[in-house]
């Protein structure tokens, strides 16, 4: 991950430019550097069903214990990656 960036939040349409401030594995905090920014690039959101006990693994279970809530596979929030 690069030292400075733009994270671009598509279902809001806005884009604010980022600090890497600390990692820790594949866990980042980031400080804002900027406003938000509205920009045209925008997606909606799509929401399905799911069974959820076929898709958290073992190692995503102790997240779940401690209260984060996931809708797909990847935990997103904080994490790169799978």
């Amino acid at each position: 991950m690069p030292k400075v960036f733009t994270l671009f939040v598509e279902l809001d349409g806005y884009k604010v430019d980022c600090e890497k401030m600390w990692h820790k594995g594949r866990i980042y905090g980031v400080r804002f550097t900027s406003a938000k920014e509205i920009t045209k690039i925008r997606r909606k959101q799509v929401l399905e069903m799911y069974e959820e006990k076929n898709l958290i693994t073992s190692a995503e279970e102790p997240l779940l214990q401690s209260g984060l809530r996931c809708g797909t596979r990847r935990i997103s929030f904080g994490k790169l990656g799978t």
